[in-house]
């Protein structure tokens, strides 16, 4: 898998890494190495409205009126964790913010 930008890169690593539960602790030592640490299991902290934002685009851009409910079980499907509600609704507002403008 080859990436064109570096964000690219890290929002498939945060993807992958959120989609799995998994969050790689990193010690960084004098000569700039670093050791992960154990994966461990990630908290909802982790899947922001940014993050939620981006998976729902597609759909949102689809059927802007889609509701929440669908929304946090498309996102269940996907992630294997079920978002608050409050999370969806911010993440929705934000993709209709990005195709509408503000």
């Amino acid at each position: 898998m080859t990436f064109d930008e570096k964000t690219q890169y890290i929002q498939t690593i945060e993807e992958f890494n959120l989609r799995n539960h998994f969050e790689c602790k990193s010690i960084y030592f004098d000569r700039g190495h670093h050791t992960c640490l154990a994966p461990m299991l990630k908290q909802d902290h982790w899947l922001n409205k940014h993050v939620i934002a981006q998976i729902i685009q597609p759909i949102v851009i689809m059927n802007p009126a889609i509701s929440i409910k669908t929304l946090v079980a498309k996102i269940k499907t996907f992630m294997n964790y079920t978002p608050p509600y409050k999370k969806i609704w911010l993440a929705k507002q934000r993709v209709l913010e990005m195709i509408h403008g503000n």
